[in-house]
């Protein structure tokens, strides 16, 4: 059986038994203290390896009346945070209709990292 306190809840992780008269539900009424520790393995909190997101361009194009297309290439990401926008963005374009001459920041995000980059929409 398996014990795990990571400073919380403790976790229990196991099998029935028939030698076990009420199997693990008498343990549910355990509490931290009722445990002594027999043996510990070290945890690895090393990072996972893996390629990291990567941003391979990112541009704005004029999209008429006052509208910007931004577009983007990326490889190893999940999704996009664009900033400023309200939420996360799929896919590699959205129409901008900024104000005033505004940077965008695109924020590709994946399993084993993250990478930036800034494009700059100038309103006349």
């Amino acid at each position: 059986m398996d014990v795990a306190d990571n400073g919380s809840s403790i976790f229990l992780s196991g099998e029935n038994d028939a030698r076990w008269s009420n199997g693990l539900r008498s343990l549910s009424q355990a509490h931290g203290p009722d445990f002594e520790v027999v043996g510990m393995t070290p945890v690895d909190r090393s990072d996972p390896a893996g390629p990291t997101a990567a941003i391979h361009s990112f541009r704005a194009e004029p999209s008429g009346a006052g509208k910007f297309t931004l577009t983007w290439e990326a490889s190893n990401a999940s999704y996009f945070i664009l900033d400023p926008q309200p939420q996360p963005v799929r896919g590699t374009s959205l129409e901008v209709a900024p104000e005033k001459t505004t940077t965008y920041t695109l924020i590709a995000t994946g399993p084993y990292g993250r990478a930036t980059a800034k494009t700059t929409v100038t309103v006349e």
